[in-house]
């Protein structure tokens, strides 16, 4: 449509209805009306094909269709063209059905004048028009909702990738740090503690060849003495905090016993280790992941919770393993509260590696409760 041009496609088997409707449109109206004139559906169809229309007025008995199929094959014809019928079959639920369906008015001969249909006709088109523009706008957004959302899974799929890859390389830090700090611990033990030890042996012989002939140097040697004895338990605290479970599946057991026996002392806190069954694990990196969880809990209670007895347990339990670590000090203030300080983000990360997980909460009694699950079975 140009301006006041409408282009009107009349389907009408009635000549004389037809030259009617052209003379009451165009004394109703200054616009340009254009009719293009056909008599059976079919050649209405055909001309759709070939040529570009404002709107559509169609009779609904035709002599080769008739009723709602009629307006059904147009709109089928042509989606996107308004549709007024005009028809002398005065059925007011057909009128509404196929106001419902597809067409834009509904008009009975004889019942609307020139006036009523040019109304029709121009509020046809602006209605279409706005529903096409609809249509178009929400095509729009429903593309632009799957362009999203396949960026979003793209940029999932990226973020997923690369949480993967920093769980893998995290792994690989931890293993690597174990494995190096195991070489430093037997390194210590075997090279160091061992060099200590000798000395004291060539320092015990000076200070017996120093008594008879310069006693005040040989009391030099027994100082030297004890720095070296010191020297040599401070090197074997060391290498034992470096490696320290023995490589065999009850390794863990013995480790944590001995990690609650040396945080046991005579006005410290009172800390013990219960094992009802015994608990082999012969994964000798999930085994060192556990005690080093189990030690940054019990550190933790030590230097923050004001803790008078800390419990370890280590029980087998629904073909999984749980290592849980509770103390009666001051616990969390808030509930849900994130606990600071405490190297839980550090705990939880080698919970992960190890497929397991950690759960940090207030004890029933009081105190802080830090529960590992593991799903392995006991060896």
């Amino acid at each position: 449509m140009h301006g006041d041009d409408i282009k009107i496609l009349l389907v009408e088997d009635s000549a004389s209805d037809a030259d009617l409707l052209r003379e009451s449109l165009q004394q109703a109206s200054k616009a340009r009306f254009e009719f293009v004139h056909v008599d059976h559906l079919n050649d209405a169809i055909t001309r759709l094909r070939n040529q570009k229309f404002d709107v559509a007025l169609a009779d609904l008995s035709l002599p080769d269709s008739k009723g709602a199929d009629t307006y059904r094959r147009l709109r089928a014809a042509a989606p996107h063209l308004p549709i007024v019928v005009l028809t002398g079959n005065d059925d007011e639920n057909l009128g509404v059905e196929a106001v419902r369906e597809t067409v834009q008015d509904y008009l009975v001969k004889g019942h609307a004048d020139g006036r009523q249909i040019v109304r029709s006709i121009r509020y046809a088109i602006e209605r279409k028009q706005t529903e096409e523009a609809l249509r178009a706008a929400r095509e729009e957004l429903e593309l632009r909702v799957r362009w999203r959302t396949a960026d979003l899974h793209k940029a999932n799929k990226l973020l997923r990738a690369e949480m993967a890859k920093r769980e893998k390389l995290q792994a690989q830090l931890l293993s690597t740090t174990e494995r190096e700090q195991k070489r430093i611990g037997e390194d210590l033990h075997d090279g160091l503690c061992q060099l200590l030890t000798g000395a004291r042996f060539h320092n015990a012989m000076l200070g017996q060849q120093l008594r008879t002939t310069q006693p005040d140097c040989a009391r030099e040697t027994d100082a030297i003495e004890t720095l070296l004895k010191d020297a040599v338990e401070n090197a074997r605290d060391l290498s034992y905090g470096l490696n320290p479970l023995a490589p065999d599946a009850r390794g863990l057991m013995t480790a944590l016993q001995q990690l609650a026996d040396r945080m046991q002392t005579a006005n410290g806190p009172r800390c013990t280790c219960n094992i009802p069954q015994p608990v082999g694990i012969s994964d000798h990196a999930v085994a060192s992941q556990l005690y080093r969880i189990a030690q940054e809990a019990v550190q933790n209670a030590l230097k923050h919770a004001g803790a008078k007895k800390i419990t370890i347990e280590l029980k087998r339990r629904n073909g999984g393993v749980t290592l849980s670590v509770a103390d009666d000090g001051v616990g969390m203030k808030r509930t849900g509260a994130r606990p600071r300080g405490m190297g839980l983000s550090n705990m939880s990360r080698r919970a992960r590696l190890i497929g397991g997980t950690l759960e940090i909460k207030n004890a029933d009694g009081g105190g802080i409760a830090v529960t590992c699950r593991l799903p392995v079975a006991e060896k």
